[in-house]
């Protein structure tokens, strides 16, 4: 069962520093949807008539927008946490474990969280299904304060052991 809390001046100071998506997404849009479009040109050129150019600005800037979109809805959602100041506390029950391509999840039994992005494979595999775990997560953007196994600590602010040392 999830309770809701107010934030501590740590929790907030935490969340005011870790709106950093913007250069990690304008990265994904360098990496792989720039290469992608000026790839998916050349299905201009199949086309009679389209050409290679402007299939791919087309393309170019519907990833762009797509890019703009996911860094304006993640500041949004930090502006939300730091103005609610709220955060949701408790146990949580593991459900069902998933994971694709870099994406490790988990399904709670939750209504307020049904789904948790872990993002280090070592947690991941530390989590079984059954397993209960005590987790305080900003309310609006998921950011995860802390994550513990039992008596274990599994994620402290997104920061593993490794980092911390």
């Amino acid at each position: 069962m999830l309770a809701t809390k107010n934030f501590t001046r740590e929790d907030y100071n935490t969340i005011q520093s870790n709106k950093k998506g913007t250069r990690e997404y304008y990265m994904l849009f360098l990496k792989y949807f720039a290469p992608l479009s000026f790839l998916l040109g050349l299905i201009g050129l199949l086309k009679k008539g389209f050409g290679y150019w402007p299939t791919t600005f087309v393309i170019l800037a519907i990833c762009f927008f797509v890019t703009l979109y996911l860094v304006i809805k993640e500041n949004m959602q930090y502006q939300k946490d730091l103005g609610a100041e709220m955060k949701f506390c408790g146990t949580i029950t593991v459900l069902k474990k998933s994971w694709k391509k870099n994406d490790y999840c988990i399904y709670t039994d939750s209504k307020n969280l049904k789904k948790i992005d872990v993002y280090f494979p070592a947690i991941f595999d530390q989590i079984e299904e059954g397993d209960e775990l005590y987790i305080e997560v900003a309310k609006f953007s998921k950011y995860i304060f802390r994550l513990d196994k039992g008596i274990v600590p599994l994620m402290n602010g997104h920061k593993t052991d490794e980092q911390l040392a």
